[in-house]
């Protein structure tokens, strides 16, 4: 390139950063000082906001000072240092949105990284606050987008600016920060990830985008998050919609966390009865028991669903499957003096098996109604069980 018709950058120790020609510096237009710096911050490394061009003693701040006939022309760019001494301020105008004042702030080289007294992020503070704007900024000064909170124990709690948005279901920060590459699957100290936090707020949008983006639906979770994941959270919550979206996006359907539930088990005992029907038609096992033993159907009898019993009955489930604690489905609901969950299960095919301390169901139920309607199926039930035995 011949130097005669070009415009030079130059560091503080002289030596030469950039070289633009004619046809580059007509390209710049608009904000002359603006364009040129966005221009040096991926040959440099250095963000727009830590840079300053000067022209002799002349800060080049908006306009070009001179034409294209002017060429060469010789600038200095000096850099500014980061400082931490008005991050305070920093994190106060982004939490009020004054971005003139952030713009400032970034300028005179405060750390878009620094924690402020909560604990939190500049970044994360605008996540949590639908300031998409002001985020472009701090992303632009280099701020981590994957860096999290501080400690819970300083009040701002650990979560990155992606679970930050995802909780508050703000799509459009969300789909902001994935571009500028934070991590979807960073989980908090919890195990939380974006993804699940979106499912347990019930943010369907931001699923979808997570998902289309390839977060990892069945990633395995540590920490206080180990008794969930996005499917059984979202079953859980009776977020029949995103149950859909998990299910169509092959989430794991009989996935069960620290204490065997899966999310049949959950939808069931939370009668999220919309979800317990996406669920058995994605097949979910309807007998998978928790570590105590306890299958969806007697949690349905437990719990006194009888439209969740409809459901796992007609799915198949065992309606003589004994609980952890000794007791059949029909045991429970007579236990319970439930006569619509009750009849449902004689109607099945439930027999009259006695619980661990050999009680039959007529022997400890207290309802006289239900007495009745086990003694009218008294005769086939007990024949029933007396053929399993041989």
């Amino acid at each position: 390139m011949d130097h005669a018709d070009a415009i030079m950058v130059f560091g503080l120790s002289g030596n030469l950063l950039a070289t633009l020609d004619r046809k580059t510096f007509r390209a710049l237009s608009g904000n002359f000082a603006a364009a040129l710096k966005s221009h040096l911050q991926p040959k440099i490394g250095v963000p727009c906001f830590r840079q300053r061009l000067l022209w002799g003693e002349t800060e080049v701040c908006q306009g070009c000072p001179w034409d294209g006939s002017a060429l060469p022309v010789n600038l200095q760019l000096v850099i500014s240092p980061l400082r931490c001494d008005k991050t305070e301020q920093l994190c106060a105008a982004v939490a009020m949105g004054k971005m003139e004042a952030v713009q400032q702030l970034l300028s005179e080289g405060q750390d878009p990284n620094a924690l402020g007294d909560k604990g939190r992020t500049p970044l994360n503070i605008a996540a949590g606050r639908h300031r998409w704007a002001i985020a472009a900024a701090l992303t632009q000064a280099c701020a981590d987008p994957n860096a999290a909170s501080g400690d819970s124990a300083s009040g701002g709690g650990d979560e990155t600016p992606l679970i930050a948005a995802a909780a508050l279901g703000d799509f459009r920060m969300v789909q902001y920060l994935l571009q500028v590459h934070a991590c979807m699957d960073l989980p908090n100290s919890d195990g939380r990830t974006p993804l699940l936090v979106a499912t347990m707020h019930g943010h369907l949008a931001v699923v979808e985008c997570l998902i289309e983006a390839t977060a990892d639906i069945n990633k395995p979770v540590d920490g206080r998050a180990a008794f969930a994941n996005p499917l059984l959270s979202a079953a859980e919550c009776n977020h029949s919609r995103i149950v859909s979206t998990l299910l169509r996006a092959r989430a794991d359907v009989d996935w069960c966390n620290a204490e065997g539930k899966t999310a049949l088990w959950c939808a069931v005992a939370n009668g999220s009865l919309q979800s317990v029907r996406c669920l058995i038609k994605a097949r979910a096992s309807t007998n998978h028991a928790d570590q105590d033993g306890n299958a969806p159907l007697w949690v349905a009898a437990a719990c006194g669903q009888p439209e969740a019993v409809d459901y796992l009955i007609v799915a198949r489930a065992d309606v003589n499957q004994v609980a952890g604690n000794g007791q059949s489905p029909l045991c429970t609901a007579a236990l319970r003096c439930d006569l619509s969950v009750l009849r449902r299960l004689l109607n099945a095919g439930a027999d009259d098996r006695p619980d661990w301390q050999g009680r039959s169901p007529a022997e400890i139920t207290l309802s006289a109604e239900v007495r009745e309607e086990l003694q009218q199926h008294g005769a086939n039930s007990q024949q029933g069980w007396q053929k399993s035995l041989h």
